[in-house]
């Protein structure tokens, strides 16, 4: 699990550092999202336990991630504290197209945004965003 390279592809990470290795599989992490909309939504920082786990069987590979309290990973003040709650990702291959993976995301984030309207405006920004980014960092792989 390359972490500590995920804030070169995606562009919702401005920075992400290990707080402990668990095992082979499973990390505490921190990461910094960046400002958007110009500065109306300001920074946003998670403690995130993340693990990875490869189902032979269904040659499925399941990450997942649900934000946590950790003494090494206090709040920032110069960020707003968001959590994830349970959430992960699905990848697996296509049948008939061994170049293509098909990817499942399942995110339950509180970003702690108000009002609507901002959250409204920046949630089609940040998908596309995402998916743009993912697709190019897989191309670098």
């Amino acid at each position: 699990m390359d972490i500590e390279n995920h804030h070169k592809w995606n562009s919702s990470i401005e920075s992400i550092s290990v707080i402990e290795q668990i095992n082979e599989d499973m990390k505490v992490i921190y990461s910094v999202t960046p400002s958007h909309l110009g500065g109306l939504v300001s920074h946003r920082d998670f403690c995130d336990l993340v693990g990875v786990r490869h189902f032979q069987e269904k040659d499925v590979h399941v990450i997942y991630d649900v934000s946590v309290d950790h003494p090494e990973c206090p709040p920032v003040k110069k960020y707003v504290r968001a959590r994830n709650y349970p959430s992960g990702h699905l990848l697996y291959k296509v049948d008939g197209d061994p170049n293509k993976t098909r990817i499942v995301d399942f995110i339950q984030s509180e970003m702690h945004l108000s009002p609507k309207a901002l959250i409204d405006r920046l949630i089609p920004f940040l998908i596309p965003a995402y998916l743009k980014d993912l697709s190019n960092g897989v191309k670098e792989l």
